[in-house]
């Protein structure tokens, strides 16, 4: 993992963002450049928060959960304020699509629990914003199903007072279920419009 490199760097991050492709694309990286623009922005409108994001492109719960324990994340962040989370559509798009029933709506909600656990566990001192999965794929895609069970079950981890749950997935939608064109390239990346819509409901 790049960031690894050069990790002093990063010491005076206080907003340490996990996740998958969507969560890599606040940097400027090839292939996922268009919310570090965003991120700057927003950070210098809320200069109380110093964000990093450590998202990795095609990372599921299990990475994530390997990074706060066996990778070097603790070690580079020993008190994080604020921890964003949002993981999940790798392992729902594999159940989904190709039956990887390992990966079914249930198993995923609760390998994102015992990311959740192990927070609270190494870190209670943080606060943790756990993001429901956004949409992707159009309105009758099974996926859809699978992202709306995800979500239902992990909102329940949320006791808004150390743990935080933010779904803003529907304002992504039009009447008829579909993406707004303007907020992904893809019906699952997401454009300039979509980080926007993003930073819009997570920095306040």
């Amino acid at each position: 993992r790049q960031w690894m490199k050069g990790a002093t760097s990063v010491q005076d991050k206080n907003v340490v963002l996990l996740g998958d492709s969507l969560t890599a694309g606040w940097n400027n990286t090839p292939g996922y450049p268009n919310g570090a623009q965003i991120l700057k922005d927003y950070a210098a409108k809320y200069p109380q928060v110093r964000p990093i994001s450590f998202g990795m492109s095609g990372d599921g719960p299990e990475n994530t959960l390997w990074l706060v324990t066996a990778g070097k994340l603790p070690a580079l962040f020993p008190s994080p304020k604020v921890i964003v989370l949002m993981i999940g559509i790798n392992s729902l798009n594999k159940f989904s699509s190709k039956n990887q029933t390992e990966f079914d709506p249930e198993n995923v909600a609760e390998d994102i629990a015992t990311i959740v656990n192990c927070f609270q566990r190494e870190r209670p001192a943080a606060k943790l914003l756990l993001l429901g999965i956004l949409p992707c794929w159009g309105p009758t895609a099974p996926v859809r199903q699978a992202i709306s069970h995800t979500n239902e079950r992990i909102r329940s981890l949320a006791d808004d007072k150390n743990i935080f749950f933010l779904d803003f997935g529907h304002q992504m939608l039009l009447p008829d279920g579909k993406i707004h064109p303007e907020l992904t390239y893809d019906d699952l990346h997401l454009t300039s419009q979509g980080y926007a819509l993003w930073a819009s409901m997570m920095f306040p």
